[in-house]
């Protein structure tokens, strides 16, 4: 699992690492990751992406 930032001055996604939202939610803070901008209200451009495993997915290939 990861994390995207929806950077809404640029209309793009940003990847970022479980750890470091979690370090964002846990210290209240976050930097935009290539501006080094504060984001205010982050928990709501904050969306987290879930990775399929390979045991899931050689499952749906059988279906």
């Amino acid at each position: 699992m990861y994390f995207v930032f929806h950077d809404e001055n640029e209309d793009r996604e940003i990847a970022i690492s479980a750890k470091d939202a979690m370090k964002a939610a846990k210290e209240n803070e976050f930097y935009n990751p290539e501006t080094g901008e504060e984001i205010d209200d982050f928990l709501k451009k904050l969306f987290p992406v879930y990775k399929m495993t390979e045991f899931f997915a050689a499952a749906a290939k059988k279906q």
